[in-house]
Protein backbone atom coordinates (compact mmCIF):
# COMPACT_ATOMS: atom_id res chain seq x y z
CA UNK A 1 0.00 0.00 0.00
CA UNK A 2 1.44 3.51 -0.89
CA UNK A 3 2.36 5.85 1.41
CA UNK A 4 0.10 8.78 2.04
CA UNK A 5 1.46 12.14 0.74
CA UNK A 6 0.38 15.25 2.23
CA UNK A 7 -1.92 16.84 -0.86
CA UNK A 8 -4.25 13.30 -0.62
CA UNK A 9 -4.25 14.18 3.72
CA UNK A 10 -5.43 17.61 2.68
CA UNK A 11 -7.37 16.47 -0.04
CA UNK A 12 -9.52 13.90 2.38
CA UNK A 13 -9.66 16.83 4.96
CA UNK A 14 -11.20 19.25 2.74
CA UNK A 15 -13.81 16.78 1.32
CA UNK A 16 -15.06 16.25 4.55
CA UNK A 17 -15.89 20.12 5.51
CA UNK A 18 -18.08 22.32 3.47
CA UNK A 19 -17.57 26.30 3.52
CA UNK A 20 -21.06 27.73 4.03
CA UNK A 21 -19.86 31.27 4.31
CA UNK A 22 -17.43 33.78 4.29
CA UNK A 23 -16.66 36.88 5.76
CA UNK A 24 -14.22 39.99 5.05
CA UNK A 25 -13.78 42.36 7.86
CA UNK A 26 -11.47 45.48 7.48
CA UNK A 27 -8.71 44.95 10.27
CA UNK A 28 -8.54 48.73 11.35
CA UNK A 29 -5.91 50.14 13.70
CA UNK A 30 -7.71 52.66 16.20
CA UNK A 31 -6.16 55.34 17.69
CA UNK A 32 -7.85 55.23 20.74
CA UNK A 33 -6.87 52.40 23.04
CA UNK A 34 -9.27 49.68 24.17
CA UNK A 35 -8.27 46.77 26.46
CA UNK A 36 -9.89 43.61 26.55
CA UNK A 37 -12.29 44.23 29.18
CA UNK A 38 -13.48 47.05 26.31
CA UNK A 39 -13.32 44.25 23.47
CA UNK A 40 -15.30 41.88 26.07
CA UNK A 41 -17.86 44.48 25.95
CA UNK A 42 -18.11 44.11 21.92
CA UNK A 43 -18.35 40.59 22.05
CA UNK A 44 -21.77 41.23 24.05
CA UNK A 45 -22.93 43.20 21.45
CA UNK A 46 -22.56 40.66 18.01
CA UNK A 47 -24.48 37.82 17.26
CA UNK A 48 -21.62 35.29 17.62
CA UNK A 49 -18.97 33.70 20.02
CA UNK A 50 -16.24 35.38 19.20
CA UNK A 51 -14.58 38.66 18.43
CA UNK A 52 -11.64 39.74 16.06
CA UNK A 53 -10.05 42.41 16.59
CA UNK A 54 -6.37 44.41 15.63
CA UNK A 55 -4.57 45.74 19.56
CA UNK A 56 -4.10 49.15 18.98
CA UNK A 57 -0.80 48.36 21.16
CA UNK A 58 0.88 45.56 19.18
CA UNK A 59 -1.05 45.95 15.98
CA UNK A 60 -1.91 42.37 16.14
CA UNK A 61 -4.88 40.59 15.66
CA UNK A 62 -6.39 38.98 18.60
CA UNK A 63 -9.18 36.80 18.83
CA UNK A 64 -11.79 37.35 22.21
CA UNK A 65 -14.01 34.10 22.17
CA UNK A 66 -16.52 32.58 24.27
CA UNK A 67 -15.53 29.34 26.31
CA UNK A 68 -17.58 26.16 26.39
CA UNK A 69 -17.58 26.20 30.06
CA UNK A 70 -18.21 30.07 31.21
CA UNK A 71 -15.94 33.29 30.89
CA UNK A 72 -13.77 34.44 27.93
CA UNK A 73 -10.92 33.27 26.00
CA UNK A 74 -7.95 35.23 24.34
CA UNK A 75 -6.32 34.09 21.19
CA UNK A 76 -2.84 36.17 20.80
CA UNK A 77 -0.05 35.57 17.91
CA UNK A 78 3.03 33.72 19.47
CA UNK A 79 6.01 35.62 19.51
CA UNK A 80 8.25 34.16 17.13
Amino acid sequence: MPAQTVEDAVGKMSSMFTMLDYKYMYMQTYSASMDVPGQALCLEYIDHDFYVFRDSETNEINVLYKRNHGGLGLIKPEKA
